[in-house]
């Protein structure tokens, strides 16, 4: 591949057109594009791009006409085809990859789009007439070495994972620090008034504000709605949480446990030492009794739990007994004994984890059931985040442990999977990384609620890169799951009318994360799916109709599910198909654990005229089995003899 032609165009006429000739038929692979006053060549000097305005669309037509093949009999008719691409220019040096295949060659290039120049380097190979033929010579095949993840964008192998997230915020102007930017975008979440005030974001809570007469559990539950100051003393603290101790009263019912729970879910999130206060001075286990809770408040107590502190507190004999009370009583409904026996786990799980953080023998892979579950709530997994990076206790253990490896070093650890976890190194290395991960991704909720487009950019170009790598794309395709960040992505990628970066990247991590059909049974990427509309910066016109396929049988779910794995296909199947069936597996798989869910496959499985799972499984792995055995097959073998076989056998 060459370089094929170098040209600066301006479109004229009334359909503002260019275009770009080629002497002989050429096949293109790429086209780079120059911004204004760049120097697309070292050796000369003088040749300077003159590309306006900064982004644009641009349609690229190209007239192609077959290749005459070696061994064909007849010179092929040449059609007057102008096969169209489109190329959403952002800005910067960027190069486009062009796919025209091995069998057509062009010689005409029509350029059209809102530009008034534009700086092209075209590269290629100049085609023949009738390319010889090659002859076949063996080779061994090429040895492929993972490329190590820099060290500057691997928060694994540094002992504080969040140095990245740092960097990238400290180069927005008068960024605030990462645990109050994690506490304001998953946590406390700011109303509209306050993000307009001139202080923003540094309103904080004034603990001494109010007065007895209006003292109430509600009061201060919306005055810790902004973030308790970071120097705020411990004496400070220990009266405010002495106020509070006194207005509440033990709960009647669940009504009154409610808000108590609350203001604890709240607080898990502060400065450390506000929980402490708290604990100190209210009779936790007076608030909650098998009798006063019911499914919100244990589900206030769940994400409070994510708290290391709150956590250790709840460790008692008289609070797991209560846990117990409420999942072995006939009355609770089965939503409440669901959110029961969430939190006793995680109250064990903490121990576990506190364990083996230190501990080279400890249970890591019951750890690694905790980071999951945290990973499926935003309230949950920051409150665990700023447990991580502003606990004392925990910071101080986390310092201490040496960096050995990176998670690149281990074998890909599959976040939605059961994983084993076979050594303390690798352990520290996914914590490290979920650490790193997922303060990175608060930076990019910041990035975009502000609307720094530029910070939004690089953050969301180092989400994208992480996509492509082992260990890191499980974690972060699982945390980009939560509701905030889903839509995120559908808010960046929907504003396209001038191509931006960014929204090129957001397409670009849509597309990354609806290949696991897993990520596709999630309601948030679903609706993110349905949302995207053409004109769009990366995502193809048929890559978006296959989008939209898969999400919308997710949406319908187990219906729609057996109809596509009923569905007679021709093979081989085609790309779309094959995505669509493992999104309907998914799906199946889902409700296999479900009560009563293999009734109901089988009810909607009989609707469709299958006689069951086993049976529709069967037909399936035969067809893509013979789809799978072409893609590898070089000759076709000799009829087996079956009688033989059996004897050989």
């Amino acid at each position: 591949m060459g370089l094929l032609h170098w040209c600066t165009v301006q479109p004229k006429g009334p359909d503002s057109l260019a275009a770009v000739r080629f002497a002989v038929p050429v096949r293109i692979s790429s086209i780079c594009v120059f911004p204004a006053g760049a120097h697309p060549f070292a050796n000369a000097p003088d040749i300077v791009a003159e590309t306006e305005p900064e982004a644009f669309y641009i349609d690229v037509f190209l007239n192609a006409h077959p290749i005459p093949q070696a061994d064909a009999k007849e010179k092929p008719r040449v059609p007057n085809a102008l096969v169209p691409t489109l190329i959403a220019y952002a800005g910067g040096q960027v190069e486009y990859t062009v796919d025209m295949g091995t069998e057509h060659a062009t010689r005409l290039m029509i350029l059209k789009g809102k530009f008034t120049k534009l700086s092209i380097a075209i590269y290629g190979d100049v085609v023949s007439d009738v390319p010889p033929k090659e002859r076949h010579e063996a080779r061994p095949l090429p040895s492929v070495e993972p490329v190590p993840l820099s060290k500057a964008i691997d928060p694994s192998s540094s002992s504080d994972p969040t140095f990245l997230a740092k960097k990238l915020l400290a180069l927005m102007p008068d960024a605030p620090p990462l645990p109050l930017v994690i506490r304001l975008m998953f946590c406390l979440k700011p109303s509209n008034d306050d993000w307009d005030l001139p202080d923003f974001p540094y309103l904080h809570a004034d603990l001494e504000s109010l007065d007895d007469e209006e003292l109430s559990i509600e009061a201060i539950n919306d005055l810790l709605s902004r973030p308790v100051h970071d120097e705020v003393t411990e004496e400070e603290l220990s009266a405010f949480a002495a106020k509070v101790a006194e207005c509440i009263s033990s709960p009647k019912d669940s009504n009154d446990a409610y808000p108590v729970a609350r203001l604890f879910s709240i607080s898990a999130s502060q400065h450390p030492g506000l929980v402490r206060a708290l604990l100190r001075n209210m009779d936790f286990d007076s608030f909650f009794t098998a009798q006063h809770v019911d499914e919100e408040t244990l589900l206030c107590l769940l994400q409070a739990a994510s708290n290391v502190d709150i956590a250790r507190h709840m460790n008692t004999e008289t609070f797991l007994l209560t846990l117990r009370q409420v999942q072995e009583s006939q009355k609770a409904e089965a939503p409440t004994q669901k959110a029961a026996r969430r939190l006793a786990d995680r109250i064990a799980e903490w121990q576990f984890f506190e364990d083996s953080l230190t501990n080279t023998q400890g249970d890591f892979n019951q750890c690694w059931n905790m980071l999951q579950d945290i990973g499926t709530e935003e309230s949950s997994m920051a409150i665990w985040l700023e447990t991580m990076i502003t606990h004392d206790d925990i910071v101080a253990k986390m310092a201490k442990i040496p960096v050995k490896t990176s998670l690149s070093s281990h074998f890909p650890l599959y976040f939605r999977s059961k994983i084993n976890l076979t050594s303390h190194d690798a352990f520290i290395a996914l914590v490290r990384t979920l650490i790193g991960v997922a303060s990175v991704l608060a930076v990019w909720a910041w990035t975009d609620s502000v609307g720094n487009d530029k910070s939004r950019e690089q953050v969301s170009a180092v989400i994208h890169l992480w996509q492509g790598v082992d260990g890191y794309r499980e974690i972060v395709n699982h945390l980009l799951l939560l509701r905030q960040l889903a839509r995120r992505l559908s808010w960046i990628s929907s504003d396209n009318e001038i191509p931006r970066q960014s929204g090129i990247l957001a397409e670009k991590i849509i597309c990354e994360l609806a290949k696991d059909p897993q990520a596709v049974l999630n309601d948030d990427l679903v609706n993110t799916i349905l949302q995207l509309k053409p004109k769009l910066a990366f995502i193809t016109e048929n890559e978006l109709l296959s989008l939209r396929k898969i999400a919308l049988v997710s949406d319908d779910g187990l219906p729609s599910a057996a109809e596509e794995l009923m569905f007679s296909s021709d093979h081989p199947l085609s790309l779309r198909r094959l995505r669509t069936l493992r999104v309907s597996l998914a799906i199946v798989k889902r409700e296999l654990v479900l009560p009563k869910g293999e009734w109901k496959i089988l009810e909607s499985l009989w609707e469709e005229g299958s006689p069951g799972i086993v049976q529709c499984l069967i037909d399936l792995l035969i067809g893509i089995s013979d789809d799978l055995n072409k893609q590898f097959a070089l000759f076709p073998p000799p009829p087996m003899n079956q009688a033989v076989a059996e004897q050989l056998f």
